[in-house]
């Protein structure tokens, strides 16, 4: 069996991501997710492609501390809607087994890690999550 094109690997791991955060195994948004960063309760996180460097900065140093695998999603509206939100840029999964499975899915970006570094990166619209 092949692997699946980027785009349906996506598509199933923000479905995964769906059940996961049914499960109550997913912290939505910015500030949510640094806090349980700064807690250990992280397994990984998603973080948008289009997430702006103010998002990308306030995420370093709790997710950096801590080794936290940071996961790629093409869009904010991709993952606002796989969550059920409007305007979302970054989601932490607290589960080992989601994170693992999604890590499959999505593959680590090495160059997430730098992201939370506060890089510049393209601005979105709107505030963010």
């Amino acid at each position: 069996m092949s692997a699946p094109r980027p785009d349906e690997a996506e598509r199933r791991a923000l479905e995964l991501l769906g059940l996961a955060r049914r499960a109550g195994r997913v912290v939505l948004g910015t500030q949510a997710v640094r806090e349980a960063g700064a807690a250990g309760r992280l397994r990984s996180v998603l973080l948008a492609e289009d997430a702006g460097a103010s998002a990308r900065g306030r995420l370093g140093s709790a997710l950096d501390a801590r080794g936290v695998t940071v996961l790629r999603v093409s869009s904010r509206t991709k993952l606002a809607a796989a969550l059920g939100r409007e305007n979302l840029v970054t989601a932490g999964v607290t589960d080992a087994g989601f994170a693992r499975k999604l890590a499959e899915l999505l593959e680590s970006d090495p160059g997430a890690e730098a992201a939370g570094r506060g890089e510049a990166g393209p601005e979105g619209p709107g505030q963010e999550d």
